[in-house]
């Protein structure tokens, strides 16, 4: 790949599509995004997701964090344009840029995925609507060893930018599926004897010392602490973290990677 200082400049025209991006109805039309960032930049390229363009800032820092991504995949030769800095600016949602983007043709999985994964420690996020905790939970579920991560139709969009920044490129590493309908995924883990279990604030037993035996699923809410009704079918039990020094909770990412990690201590099944 060409040095990043010998790259054409994006033309207007490429720059103002690319801008819509930034709209959840801009990616659903196109079924592209723009992800920004050196990790998750270099995280994309490896995985061999589809790379639309590579876009540095046309500043000094911006082609040097353009070559560090390059770095992770040094035979990549795809298109990659100079941006200027307003128009980078345009496309991203962030303050203050790494100055590397991508543009990426890339769907979440289909829920016909969750068989192919044979998922026996799941994370099911439901009505999750802060995409920086999704984006931490995938990441921490990814880092844990869990085999997938769901989320219900009320959860955040999966593509939003925050969570995929927030997830380090963690989307590329381990199935993240989304279900339209939470009685779906009841009845494929019933089928499948997982054993669910819904984390409550103020309402449930501890995670035992030696962990939680394969399958399950671990149902964790958003910040509100309400989850769907259509759990009751999947007759769950109930866990919680116990609070100390008048502390009311935790937040969904917290709790969520506490969780994991212990259900996931070993013997696991």
């Amino acid at each position: 790949m060409a040095d990043p200082t010998s790259w054409p400049v994006v033309s207007k025209a490429k720059a103002a599509q690319w801008r819509k991006l930034r709209t959840q109805k801009g990616r659903k039309q196109s079924g592209q995004l723009v992800i920004e960032g050196v990790r998750l930049v270099s995280e994309a390229l490896r995985s061999g997701c589809q790379i639309d363009a590579l876009l540095a800032m046309n500043r000094q820092y911006g082609l040097e964090a353009a070559g560090r991504a390059l770095a992770s995949m040094p035979s990549w030769t795809g298109i990659a344009y100079r941006v200027p800095e307003r128009e980078f600016g345009q496309m991203i949602d962030t303050t203050h840029s790494s100055g590397v983007a991508a543009v990426i043709t890339w769907v979440p999985p289909g829920w016909e995925k969750i068989g192919e994964a044979r998922a026996e420690r799941v994370l099911f996020c439901d009505r999750m609507a802060d995409p920086g905790n999704l984006g931490t939970l995938i990441r921490t579920a990814a880092g844990i060893g869990l085999d997938a991560i769901v989320t219900g139709p009320d959860s955040v969009e999966i593509t939003n930018p925050k969570t995929m920044r927030a997830s380090a490129g963690a989307v590329f590493r381990i199935p993240v599926i989304r279900v339209e309908r939470i009685g779906d995924y009841v009845h494929w883990a019933r089928e499948r004897s997982h054993a669910v279990y819904l984390a409550l604030v103020h309402r449930g037993e501890q995670v035992p010392a030696e962990g939680v035996r394969k399958p399950w699923t671990l149902v964790i809410g958003g910040e509100v602490g309400m989850i769907d009704l259509a759990w009751s079918e999947a007759k769950p039990r109930y866990v919680s973290l116990p609070m100390k020094h008048g502390v009311e909770s935790f937040n969904a990412a917290i709790a969520g990677a506490i969780l994991m990690d212990r259900f996931c201590r070993t013997p696991a099944g």
